[in-house]
């Protein structure tokens, strides 16, 4: 829904490949990072004016870890600039030329990074892009506080509970 008016402004044929799996993650941060690569695929391949932009989403399972990509064909980024794009606030190109901030990618790369994944980019200039993302198939859970200060020897369990029960939330 949020993509829609974009999809129809630049005529976008989408596609999702193949079956995307259930995956245990934030669900808001996740949808963040699919919601920027697809919506920079659309933004850099509408500048493509010999064809149609076409934003193709699809997945592959590679074992302990789900990899999915956001392909487009659009103008497509020079290998030295791999690296690069993923930092705050880096853009290639002028204002003028393109729409927002430069953030979207860092933002992107730090949800993966959140969920113990990585990012990368196979790309060549007037080759379009693919962006590629992995996250584990067993998040590691995270862990309260009070878990981490037991664990540590910082303090007892019996004095986290004791404290618990003091704010009305012990069991």
């Amino acid at each position: 829904a949020r993509l829609e008016f974009d999809i129809k402004k630049y005529n976008v044929d989408i596609k999702v490949s193949g079956s995307l799996p259930i995956v245990h993650c934030d669900r808001i941060k996740i949808e963040e990072a699919l919601f920027n690569l697809v919506s920079n695929a659309m933004k850099f391949s509408s500048k493509n004016t010999e064809v149609n932009p076409r934003v193709e989403i699809g997945y592959s399972d590679k074992g302990d870890m789900h990899e999915f990509y956001v392909k487009d064909n659009g103008i497509g980024i020079e290998k030295k600039y791999h690296n690069e794009i993923f930092g705050i606030f880096r853009r290639l190109h002028a204002e003028s030329e393109y729409e927002g901030t430069g953030a979207g990618l860092s933002i992107v790369k730090r949800i993966i990074k959140d969920h113990d994944g990585s990012i990368w980019i196979d790309s060549e200039i007037g080759k379009g892009a693919i962006f590629y993302f992995t996250i584990p198939k067993k998040l590691k859970e995270k862990k309260k506080l009070g878990q981490i200060l037991v664990e540590e020897g910082v303090i007892s369990q019996e004095n986290v509970d004791k404290a618990l029960e003091k704010q009305g939330i012990g069991e």
